[in-house]
């Protein structure tokens, strides 16, 4: 009995953490930019991403929401030079994502990378 218990635990925390992690690859468009002098300037490029999520994270930030529908990370942080945004959403259906991370500068400068695209889950292989 306290075997088939252990091994019941063993699988149900498998199970927990599958469910808290993730990886996709996804293909999209790439926007590089900046703003200067209250201009915006921007390169634009087709790449792929990968995208690791972790016990709820991603990049270092925590998903406030981890749903069957859908994956929103967010994060801000401002200090005395400037303020950092980090915006993922991901449509777990369709799999869209966007994927937004600025920083704005006290002086008007900031830079922008964006990433808008469709993801597929990557499969582990199994031995």
């Amino acid at each position: 009995m306290k075997k088939i218990l252990i091994i019941a635990t063993l699988l149900l925390s498998g199970c927990m953490q599958d469910s808290q992690s993730l990886s996709l690859i996804c293909e999209g468009t790439y926007v590089d930019g900046f703003t200067v002098n209250g201009r915006f300037h921007s390169t634009e490029k087709k790449m792929s991403k990968t995208y690791n999520f972790t016990n709820k994270t991603v990049e270092e930030v925590p998903c406030e929401l981890w749903s069957k529908d859908e994956i929103k990370c967010v994060k801000k942080e401002q200090d005395k030079e400037g303020v950092t945004k980090f915006n993922l959403v991901l449509d777990r259906k369709s799999g869209l994502i966007n994927h937004l991370h600025t920083y704005e500068h006290i002086n008007g400068t900031g830079l922008t990378n964006k990433f808008d695209g469709i993801c597929e889950k990557i499969q582990k292989n199994k031995i």
